[in-house]
């Protein structure tokens, strides 16, 4: 056996490689376990995480990398951490070991792993214990729907700048969402702001423009879906996740900045208007962002 890290936002934690393979057994259970009883994207990307931990060779384990999953995702991250006590919370039922049948029906593959007496369950308690400290020591900063807006606004701009799509309708469109950080009149600024989009998303359909239609509708639904319901903001964080796929930008990794987490959400995670100091960086940013397509996320399609 050799060892290999478990990692999180450039942080790590050195493991026995045969414990990690264990502990991904009652994570991927945990997982399945909680997805039968309630049905979410993000746990849906957690289980597929946790699958795709790979033991090719003594001491290599592979894609344990938290961040590909929590990607700057406060829900991401502490659905992950509920999860890792879940688990351990399991692993404690077995006692102090757990018995050699429920790991060779359940651990031993045939090519690399054939265990030959019960496993201590005390190793792998404390294994989950520094996971969950790992993942503890960076938690994701809340970013504000305000802020969330904005960076749907930038990925729209981006692709169209990346595609070189001129168009004055997208143009108003853009500075509509820009609006977010100045406006008082919240009800307002999201019935013109739907009342703009669904003239837009009509146009583009009926142009086949597919996928420029989808990218305009995912940035209004950041804050469409937030504004007359409980905040929810793994919801928002769903929408930017798709207009940061469709834009081909890693907008979720901006979400998580210290720039665009300046501004506080407050307790209904819209905050109060964006100071104009910080409204300056932001455009700033988007300037620069359109014009040398920084930050990209990897390839989009053009309309």
């Amino acid at each position: 056996m050799g060892h290999d890290f478990i990692k999180y936002e450039g942080s790590c934690e050195q493991f026995n490689d045969f414990h990690i393979w264990v502990l991904r057994h009652f994570f991927v259970k945990e997982s399945l376990a909680l997805e039968t009883a309630k049905r979410s994207t993000d746990i849906t990307e957690l289980r597929k995480f946790f699958e795709a931990w790979d033991w090719v060779g003594t001491g290599v384990v592979t894609n344990t990398d938290f961040s590909s999953y929590i990607f700057g995702s406060r829900a991401r991250w502490r659905l992950a951490l509920d999860l890792l006590q879940w688990a351990g919370d399991r692993i404690a039922e077995f006692g102090e070991q757990i018995p050699l049948p429920y790991l060779e029906a359940h651990i031993n593959r045939r090519d690399k792993v054939t265990c030959t007496a019960p496993l201590p369950t005390k190793p792998l308690l404390i294994g989950v214990g520094r996971i969950c400290r790992l993942l503890a020591s960076h938690e994701p900063s809340e970013t504000s729907l305000r802020a969330m807006q904005v960076l749907g606004a930038i990925g729209i701009e981006a692709y169209l700048s990346r595609n070189g799509i001129a168009d004055p309708d997208l143009e108003s469109y853009i500075w509509h969402l820009w609006e977010i950080t100045s406006t008082t009149r919240l009800p307002v600024w999201d019935g013109e702001c739907t009342r703009l989009c669904d003239r837009l998303v009509a146009r583009l359909a009926s142009e086949k423009a597919e996928h420029l239609r989808h990218l305009c509708n995912a940035a209004c639904e950041i804050t469409a879906s937030q504004m007359y319901t409980v905040y929810k903001p793994d919801k928002a964080a769903a929408h930017l996740r798709d207009v940061s796929r469709l834009s081909g930008l890693d907008l979720e990794s901006l979400a998580a900045s210290e720039l665009f987490c300046r501004h506080a959400p407050g307790p209904d995670g819209w905050g109060e208007p964006v100071p104009q100091n910080l409204v300056h960086e932001w455009k700033e940013l988007a300037q620069q962002i359109a014009a040398g397509n920084s930050h990209r996320a990897g390839p989009s399609s053009s309309s």
